[in-house]
């Protein structure tokens, strides 16, 4: 019998999809620019990362590889994200 996928299911998917060196990447980026309220990650500071070890920014965002904002909601981060960059603030009560 047929099962139509959960949006957990979806999520937890996408989850094996972001490498770990990119997590320690942003957890750095993170930790940097942590100001007691939020943190800011430029997106063009991820871009230069990537294409410095040799992948293409636009390929890798198309085929999920930039999907880590579940991984961080569920510890807690709300996220939001602009055109130029993801913004991380903690979540009340976590």
């Amino acid at each position: 019998m047929r099962k139509a996928i959960s949006p957990k299911e979806c999520v937890d998917s996408q989850k094996g999809i972001v490498t770990d060196w990119l997590i320690k990447i942003i957890n750095s980026m993170l930790t940097q620019s942590w100001d007691g309220k939020c943190a800011v990650i430029q997106k063009y500071k991820i871009q230069e990362i990537l294409e410095s070890k040799g992948y293409n920014y636009n390929a890798f965002k198309e085929h999920g590889g930039l999907k880590f904002e579940p991984l961080y909601e569920e510890q807690g981060w709300r996220i939001e994200q602009n055109s130029d960059s993801w913004i991380f603030t903690v979540v009340k009560g976590k």
